[in-house]
């Protein structure tokens, strides 16, 4: 399918969320740019006039061990002499690992939202509510349900300084539930809210592949549950290979720590 807007959710503690638009022939690709540590992922299709789809992945060529360029390296028994001096060399280098050490990187975190400080509802704290269409109304300030064009409801948020006068014609908030994009808000809100631990309301707008949305609802259920029970007609799984770490490697000659022989 071509021109079709696609989420892609991958979810973590550090969660990231995609966008992709189809080429002609239904193809789309997307850029991973913030350190991530995921192997799988979510792809599903948006609204509007979104259909059962089904996708395909392309996977790489396989690796040729076999390259008849490479020089075929065998030991001898009369290397065991240079083996020896060079395990005794390393053993005396690790001992200084300390000043000269090759190391990986920690992984930066990353942070969706830019540093915005949420409004965070331990729900323990509250009143248990079935659902979380009531735990909207009963609970979570600033947060309120719309009734669309459609007649599907829509999750909403008041961003800072607004007023009950400002709701006609607002843009829809972002909704994310264990690092999974939610586009169907009206079937979201029947969802059991006593298997969600905490929810974040975020009052600023946010922009992502370009839909402008106005505030952002992060769910986290116990055990990640909603993740792991995640199934859709217009979206399915898939898995990758995360970005390797950063290595700092040492480098004779720069300046380091005097260091007794």
């Amino acid at each position: 399918m071509g021109n079709r807007l696609l989420a892609l959710s991958l979810p973590d503690d550090n969660f990231q969320i995609k966008k992709a638009l189809t080429d002609l022939e239904g193809k789309f690709y997307t850029y991973i740019t913030r350190p991530f540590q995921g192997r799988t992922g979510i792809v599903e299709l948006l609204p509007p006039g979104r259909i059962p789809s089904t996708f395909e992945w392309n996977t790489p060529a396989a690796w040729e061990g076999e390259i008849p360029c490479f020089y075929r390296f065998d030991l001898k028994a009369e290397m065991a002499e240079a083996i020896r001096q060079r395990s005794v060399h390393n053993q005396i280098e690790n001992s200084y690992f300390e000043v000269k050490p090759d190391t990986l990187q920690p992984r930066e975190t990353s942070d969706l939202f830019e540093g915005e400080t949420p409004i965070i509802y331990n729900l323990d704290d509250y009143t248990r509510f079935p659902t979380l269409r009531e735990t909207v109304i009963e609970i979570l300030e600033h947060v309120w349900i719309k009734r669309g064009e459609d007649d599907a409801d829509n999750i909403m948020v008041y961003l800072p300084g607004e007023s009950a006068s400002s709701q006609a014609g607002s843009k829809r908030a972002m909704v994310v539930a264990d690092g999974v994009l939610v586009p169907d808000h009206s079937a979201f809100l029947e969802y059991d809210a006593r298997k969600i631990n905490r929810v974040k309301v975020i009052r600023q707008n946010y922009q992502l592949g370009g839909t402008e949305y106005k505030g952002v609802l992060v769910l986290e259920t116990a055990d990640t549950q909603f993740e792991a029970d995640w199934e859709s007609e217009y979206g399915t799984r898939f898995s990758y290979l995360p970005p390797a770490p950063r290595k700092a490697y040492f480098r004779q000659g720069e300046p380091t720590p005097n260091v007794p022989d």
